[in-house]
């Protein structure tokens, strides 16, 4: 081999071998990793690092930490089904005791999911308050949420968003949930 890999932790792999987990380190947060690299004969090259998958703990029951739980649609007709969907889906998971994240759900919702023009946002500390929030907007008795259209891409909307990205880091920061729900319904991604 032409390259010197003396005193540091890497190797060449050349033979099938054992990759021993992380609980046998003494380090709980060290996360085995590797490089796979592929190098074509007309100049292609490929590089991939993968990298130990660690579960999270995972928590039954939710911890009372406020989370903000958004969910948008194309058009407010769609956004009433989603909300119906939601709502039928915690019931049915409640009535088959199926234990439901409410961490999990408020980041999927966030992250996981395409965020369209017509929105809507609250903040919930339990996964039976979403359940009561949810069943309130359905009723139409609207409890304390944020709901907004917003257009989409503009000049003005794109010279805006990196002070609204500062907010945006600002309020998460502060854990300012209320304000967060308003700028996503105001369009901030």
């Amino acid at each position: 081999s032409k390259i010197d890999l003396t005193g540091t932790p890497f190797f060449i792999l050349d033979r099938n071998q054992p990759w021993p987990g992380s609980t046998e380190h003494t380090d709980k947060n060290l996360r085995l990793r590797a490089g796979v690299s592929s190098f074509g004969f007309s100049g292609e090259n490929a590089h991939v690092i993968l990298e130990e998958y660690l579960p999270l703990p995972q928590s039954k029951e939710d911890d009372g930490e406020p989370q903000l739980i958004v969910l948008s649609a194309r058009t407010p007709d769609r956004l009433t089904a989603v909300v119906a969907n939601l709502s039928k889906y915690l019931t049915t998971a409640a009535s088959e005791a199926e234990a439901v994240d409410l961490r999990d759900l408020a980041f999927t919702l966030q992250i996981g999911r395409t965020a369209m023009r017509e929105r809507l946002a609250f903040v919930a500390r339990t996964v039976e308050e979403v359940r009561a929030t949810l069943a309130a907007v359905s009723s139409g008795a609207v409890t304390v949420l944020f709901r907004g259209s917003c257009e989409g891409e503009s000049q003005t909307r794109a010279q805006t968003q990196a002070s609204e990205s500062a907010r945006y880091l600002r309020y998460f920061d502060e854990r300012d949930w209320k304000e967060l729900a308003q700028l996503w319904v105001g369009g901030s991604n």
